[in-house]
């Protein structure tokens, strides 16, 4: 098997690593936090929880559904050199991600954040940002779908900005991420059960594709 014949079966292999629909579901939850955060704090949960309760949710979703779903129908990929630093680049990333996140979180607990989206066309700068934040991880991740996520999500926060005039907060943010969040979360659960259907649970053996491609070089 030639260089170009690993990088092809490795680059499937990793694919393959999102067709279980355990990232699109991990989206989709997500946006459905953004819209009950401002419902949890209206019915009194305490300030920093109703930031956290949907992350973490989403988080559980795809970490425990890739251990006891994804892994043992596929096995532990080790990739390549190349595929490694991907995921380094990746890995920073999701690092600066976290850190406006965070910061996005200080502002709203300031109440800076509710005075920063009232000025005209913020709301629009913030959804194209997200968007293309979003875009950049499905190109380092290969994760095609994820450009079709960034869009809804986009799709949301400029359908909550709309929304507000007629419905008022939190009504309008909830509207929205639930409409777009249930689209994603639907889609990622047709893929679900396609990738438990194709993939039955077996036996499956790991794969080192550095090492194939160190193998096939010597």
């Amino acid at each position: 098997m030639t260089v170009a014949d690993l990088k092809m079966l490795e680059r499937k292999a990793y694919r393959s690593t999102f067709q279980d629909g355990l990232w699109d579901l991990f989206w989709g939850i997500m946006l459905w936090g953004i819209g009950l955060a401002p419902l949890f704090k209206s019915v009194g949960l305490p300030k920093p929880l109703y930031y956290f309760i949907v992350p973490l949710l989403a988080l559980a979703v795809l970490s425990c559904g890739k251990r006891w779903i994804t892994l043992p129908r596929l096995g532990h990929v080790q990739f390549g050199p190349l595929r490694q630093r991907q995921q380094r680049i990746l890995r920073h990333l999701r690092m600066a991600i976290a850190v406006f996140s965070l910061l996005l979180v200080g502002l709203s607990l300031t109440g800076h954040l509710v005075r920063l989206v009232q000025v005209p066309a913020v709301p629009v700068y913030v959804s194209l940002f997200v968007m293309g934040v979003l875009w950049m991880k499905a190109f380092w991740m290969d994760y095609p779908l994820l450009y079709l996520i960034g869009f809804f999500w986009a799709l949301a926060m400029l359908s909550a900005e709309a929304l507000y005039p007629h419905v008022g907060s939190p009504a309008d943010g909830l509207y929205a991420s639930a409409f777009f969040g249930s689209i994603i979360v639907g889609i990622g659960m047709v893929r679900l059960i396609s990738f438990i259907t194709a993939h039955p649970k077996e036996a499956v053996s790991n794969v080192d594709f550095g090492k194939e491609e160190r193998a096939d070089d010597s």
